[in-house]
């Protein structure tokens, strides 16, 4: 008896860890498969690694970290071979990185379901040993009807039979648990920007905001993408600074397209986790800024950079190189910094200027209209055009429709209300259609930027020097992004500083009733700001901003 019940716990898997729920990853390529690499996640909220190689054993001493890993799928060869043999090694999931050919995914998909099943199967066997074993107790223990004193030493025995009973019953739900999990084991899909299923490329047709016939969004709880832009300031051939059709610094930033995808998902599963996961440019000295700058254009959108190391980093740290380490550690507490302010993800684009565009075409790409409007520090709230509601408006005193041929009835006849109500609207030129990106690309192409010009500099004389919720001052090498609570009573400004020095003596002046500021940094030097009258509102003063910073307002 005694030897069935230790074969039983030796045939049932054990559950290490809680697996956090896939809008709480904060996922990272891991370049090493060496088990004592993991060492370098102490004191990081990383807990989400995506594998290219998975040895079981890093892979169970990952698992027994309580860290998700999933495996990376490429289009080469079987890919539904190559999931049979990942989940072989236990890991959490799978990634299928890049474009398959249609019902690849599918197939994936059912060979994970599969095993998902075949482990439940393992499980109901032990279950049911459980319960024999069980039935045998009951039956010794009717047999005791021996004098009183054999009795007592019979339920003796049987109370410790009971108490193994109970051991593997423990086991079994710990098992439940494992297959539960399993049963939700994700196949995350990072693909290319105009393969997402968004706006005008929803299999459902152009007037749906966001609908899958696969479960990019909603059970798995992440849409992601492979492309992206590096982000910092751009640089010509000749080493100057560039500028843009804006003639301000051009900064390249994801942020427009990143906060297209999550202003579109948000209102249909507020839970869905965004993810870019571009890696560094190759044949690139990637300085240790530049990658803080990496991840904070995707946080103050909403979004994660799917952390990537270049080769030479990657090197110097497996090394514990001092100035590797030390770059590590500031890469480390600022992704602490936004993972310890998951409410920012909840928040909803402010601001008193609305763009309605279709997150399909010109909402994929880098560059566009609202990086354009985002570069002058305008606070921009895009609206997915089928999305375009009274409610989705409210607030906004200004709209911009990139294009007017392609709303519905109902959609125009939102924007008539608009107007009526007093707002003002600006839609694109005759016969300007919303640029949808051409094969793979994600910026414009010359002649597409020259034609969005138009609609820029319409934009730019429309808004002029209002306020339309934020203005600021002296920072020509920054982003923002501008965010208010669902109640109205606080918000918080983001900016990121993209040059490589700390920028000082930065001005904001905000509308609304916050009469009380708090500039938090990842650096932990928080502090009270003084709030200042201004002519249009209110206003606060910052001394410096290193790399990121975001300033609290509350009524």
């Amino acid at each position: 008896m005694r030897l069935r019940l230790i074969a039983v716990l030796a045939l049932a898997p054990v559950w290490c860890a809680a697996v956090p729920r896939p809008a709480e990853w904060v996922p990272m390529r891991w370049p090493w498969s060496d088990v004592q690499s993991l060492d370098l996640l102490a004191g990081t909220p990383i807990n989400c690694l995506l594998l290219s190689t998975y040895p079981e054993s890093f892979v169970s001493a990952a698992s027994s970290r309580g860290l998700v890993t999933l495996a990376i799928l490429t289009p080469s060869g079987d890919v539904v071979a190559a999931a049979r043999r990942a989940l072989g090694a236990k890991v959490t999931g799978l990634v299928l990185e890049g474009e398959f050919p249609e019902g690849t995914a599918a197939g994936v998909r059912e060979a994970a379901a599969g095993v998902n099943k075949a482990a439940a199967g393992v499980n109901k066997a032990a279950a049911g040993v459980n319960k024999a074993a069980a039935g045998e107790n009951k039956a010794e223990a009717g047999l005791n009807t021996a004098p009183a004193g054999v009795n007592e030493a019979a339920a003796g025995v049987n109370t410790a039979a009971a108490g193994v009973n109970t051991a593997p019953a423990g086991v079994n739900k710990a098992a439940a648990g494992e297959n539960k999990a399993a049963a939700g084991a994700p196949v995350i899909e990072l693909t290319a920007r105009n393969r997402l299923l968004l706006g005008s490329n929803s299999p459902l047709g152009s007037n749906s905001p966001l609908v899958s016939n696969r479960p990019v969004v909603g059970t798995h709880q992440v849409v992601g993408t492979n492309q992206g832009v590096w982000p910092g300031i751009s640089i010509d051939e000749n080493g100057a600074k560039k500028s843009g059709p804006t003639a301000s610094v051009w900064i390249d930033t994801n942020t427009g397209f990143l906060r297209s995808v999550r202003v579109s998902v948000q209102k249909e599963a507020p839970d869905t986790a965004v993810w870019i996961a571009n890696e560094p440019p190759a044949r690139m000295a990637v300085t240790g800024s530049r990658y803080l700058q990496a991840v904070a254009d995707a946080a103050i959108s909403g979004a994660r950079w799917v952390l990537a190391l270049d080769e030479d980093f990657a090197g110097r740290l497996a090394k514990r190189d001092a100035a590797a380490l030390g770059d590590w550690k500031r890469i480390a507490r600022l992704l602490s910094y936004f993972e310890q302010h998951p409410e920012w993800r909840g928040m909803q684009e402010a601001g008193k200027l609305a763009l309605v565009q279709d997150p399909g075409k010109g909402g994929l790409l880098s560059g566009g209209i609202l990086d354009m409007i985002a570069v002058k520090h305008t606070p921009v709230r895009p609206i997915a055009r089928q999305q375009l509601t009274p409610a989705a408006l409210a607030g906004a005193t200004m709209a911009v429709n990139v294009d007017g041929d392609a709303l519905t009835a109902e959609q125009k006849e939102v924007l008539r209300g608009f107007t009526r109500g007093g707002g003002t609207l600006l839609t694109g030129p005759p016969g300007w259609k919303d640029p949808t990106p051409a094969g793979g690309s994600i910026t414009l192409e010359k002649a597409e930027l020259e034609r969005l010009n138009d609609i820029w500099h319409d934009v730019n004389s429309m808004v002029g020097r209002r306020n339309m919720g934020v203005r600021l001052f002296n920072v020509s090498s920054m982003l923002s992004n501008y965010l208010a609570s669902e109640d109205g009573k606080s918000a918080v400004l983001h900016l990121v500083n993209y040059s490589d020095y700390p920028v000082e003596n930065v001005t904001v002046h905000y509308l609304g009733n916050y009469r009380h500021a708090t500039l938090l940094t990842p650096e932990g030097d928080d502090r009270k700001l003084e709030v200042f009258e201004t002519d249009e509102g209110l206003g606060v003063d910052l001394d410096k901003v290193s790399v990121c910073a975001t300033v609290r307002l509350e009524q």
